[in-house]
This record gives C-alpha cells, structure tokens and sequence, in this order.
C-alpha cells in the first residue's frame, strides 16, 4: 500500500469487470450490429406486414449485417481463452525436393 492507503496496482482493482476480455472494439461492433439489427427489423417488419418498404434498403441492411457478425465472430474466435493457450503446433509440410534429399541414397559400385 502506498501512502495514500492505495494499492500497489489501482487500475486492476478499479475496473468495472477485471476478468472481461472483451476489446473495446468487439465490444464497437456488436453496438453496430444491434443498430444494424434494428433497422433491419424494423423494415422486415413493414414487408411482413405488407406494408410499402424499400427492398434495396432492405437488401443492404440485410447484408451488412452479415457482414459485422462475421467480423464479430472472427474476432470473438481470436480473442476466446482457448485461443490464448499455446497449441501444439504440428510438423510442417516440406516440399518434394526437400523429401527427396531426407531420403537414403544408394551406393553406386
């Protein structure tokens, strides 16, 4: 403890959840993706109820929103847990001449 009767690390101690891993920029897309959300359901809910409604518009919130989950998942993949532990990593593949110099050469009488 320091003299001001603060601890040794504040900022571990003074976050709102210290075992939250997320980025702040995961954390950006999925806000994105529920806004993207929204409107794309607020205007699938004009086609479903037969309402007039902008197909292009719709079409294009429809993709987009394919698009950020992707981007969501992807980076959800490379921040898990299980992708911080070190994996083993497998041989790697050699090409045909390399194989081919590993391999035992015959004697020539």
């Amino acid at each position: 403890m320091g003299k001001s009767g603060t601890t040794k690390y504040p900022k571990m101690f003074n976050l709102s959840s210290p075992f939250n891993m997320e980025s702040k920029r995961l954390n950006k897309l999925k806000k994105k993706g529920d806004e993207v959300a929204a409107k794309h359901s607020k205007e699938f809910d004009k086609m479903d109820m037969g309402q007039e409604y902008n197909e292009k518009k719709e079409a294009r919130l429809s993709k987009k929103s394919d698009r950020i989950q992707k981007r969501i998942n992807r980076l959800e993949k490379k921040e898990s847990p299980a992708s911080m532990i070190d994996k083993p990593t497998a041989k790697p593949k050699m090409g045909m001449k390399a194989e081919m110099r590993k391999l035992p050469r015959k004697k020539v009488k």
